[in-house]
């Protein structure tokens, strides 16, 4: 008993530390990204897609970043909005599982795992993207 309360509260510390670091993004903060991205994406996309380059490669790589956390946001809130304990409790496991990850810090953890790295991005940006975008986009869409 002591090694599980050892481990909840382990969890618990690193879930606030990751808070406090602002590590962990809000799905507000997530879904207006999200949004931000396709405006953006939808008014230079036929550019981008008319000049290929290594950096366009490189610029779905950063995409795929972006996507981890959006799949697994997606995923996770479709897990607790299917929560419903049926009367004859034939679901009891799933849903006792879904509240369980969310209450031990399973959910915080992986969702920190998911994020995009911001260290790769930002590498990727300052050695491929943005001198394509200077060229490609004109200096407004390049910001």
């Amino acid at each position: 008993m002591e090694l599980m309360h050892t481990t909840d509260g382990w969890i618990d510390k690193l879930t606030e530390i990751m808070i406090e670091e602002n590590m962990i993004p809000s799905f507000t903060s997530i879904l207006s990204t999200a949004k931000d991205l396709e405006s953006l994406f939808g008014s230079v996309k036929n550019k981008l897609l008319n000049n290929p380059t290594e950096a366009s490669a490189k610029l779905a790589e950063v995409l795929g970043e972006l996507s981890l956390i959006l799949e697994f946001v997606e995923k996770e809130t479709v897990r607790y909005l299917e929560i419903y304990f049926l009367n004859d409790k034939s679901n009891f496991i799933q849903c006792r599982s879904a509240l369980l990850s969310l209450e031990s810090g399973y959910v915080t953890i992986k969702g920190y795992e998911a994020r995009g790295h911001c260290h790769k991005i930002a590498n990727i940006y300052e050695k491929y993207l943005d001198r394509w975008f200077s060229k490609v986009l004109d200096a407004n869409e390049a910001q």
